[in-house]
């Protein structure tokens, strides 16, 4: 995702009417962490953006307790709903993050999965749609291993 937003940075130069896009500040947070993962693709990111116009963080946090940074683009990645626990408290935690305009997509493997998680944002006064990857039309509606093959994107905050 860094090297697709580092492109678009460098063609466009701008965030919808906002003015230049000059730093993109990537943040990744999960209850238990990736000890190995996490630190290597920091480390890469370091690498790959010595000039520090990327930065990329990830950290061991309970998101159903503690805010998010604020942020224009949030992106969820297999949200569990649909096996209860915490799941409503991090999706509003989700929600409450973004800036005016900001976009939050949810990314799900199936239907079922992407159907609850637009229940629950709609159950916050959301607007929501839900969109099927492209590379998956035409795959039986229960195949497995279909990684994010469902996006729930919410509409821009408006306030």
């Amino acid at each position: 995702l860094l090297p697709f937003l580092a492109k678009k940075q460098q063609l466009e130069g701008e965030v919808a009417a906002r003015g230049p896009c000059t730093k993109i500040s990537a943040f990744g947070a999960d209850l238990h962490p990736q000890q190995t993962w996490w630190s290597a693709w920091e480390a890469w990111a370091k690498h790959a953006y010595p000039e520090g116009s990327i930065t990329l963080q990830l950290k061991a946090q309970d998101l159903a307790q503690v805010p998010l940074p604020k942020s224009g683009l949030v992106m969820g990645l297999h949200p569990e709903v649909t096996n209860g626990g915490p799941w409503p408290a991090i999706l509003k935690n989700a929600l409450d993050c973004r800036l005016p305009g900001g976009r939050l997509v949810f990314a799900t493997f199936y239907q079922h999965e992407a159907n609850e998680t637009k229940r629950v944002c709609e159950g916050f006064g959301e607007v929501c749609e839900v969109v099927e990857n492209p590379f998956y039309i035409g795959e039986p509606p229960n195949s497995v291993g279909t990684f994010l093959r469902f996006a729930v994107i919410v509409a821009p905050r408006a306030d």
